[in-house]
């Protein structure tokens, strides 16, 4: 017979699982569980995925920023040819990557296409958008 809980009594869930927590501390704790099994099964997660690529990036040559009209120009290459392969969001990791830029450039690419294409922000991720403007 399986064990029933009533409320405000203890589950054999655990601290948390029947409502003790609020449900972003809840979120956080399991979010934590998730990334520490998903590293002992595979040997890494995808957040060390991404901040060894954050930290390749760092490790880049400075190249000066390219026109605005040039950096739009190959946003728009960027986003004709993730299109294709079916992603709706890119990070600005990637776009720096993609561009050929170190990662201290990101905030200032960043910032460049915040301002002339803001309807594209859907934080914290680039939305592709489905027709270049």
């Amino acid at each position: 017979m399986l064990p029933t809980a009533t409320p405000g009594a203890p589950s054999e869930c655990g601290p948390g699982l029947d409502g003790e927590l609020p449900a972003d501390q809840l979120r956080e704790r399991l979010g934590r569980q998730l990334l520490s099994l998903t590293g002992e099964i595979c040997g890494y997660s995808e957040i060390d995925y991404e901040r060894n690529k954050a930290a390749w990036l760092d490790s880049r040559t400075t190249k000066p920023i390219e026109s605005t009209p040039a950096l739009l120009a190959q946003l728009d290459q960027l986003e004709a040819e993730a299109s294709a392969r079916g992603a709706a969001h890119t990070t600005f990791r990637r776009i720096t990557e993609a561009w050929g830029y170190d990662g201290s450039q990101r905030l200032q690419l960043r910032e460049l296409l915040l301002h002339h294409r803001p309807e594209q922000y859907d934080a914290p991720l680039w939305r592709i958008a489905s027709k270049p403007a």
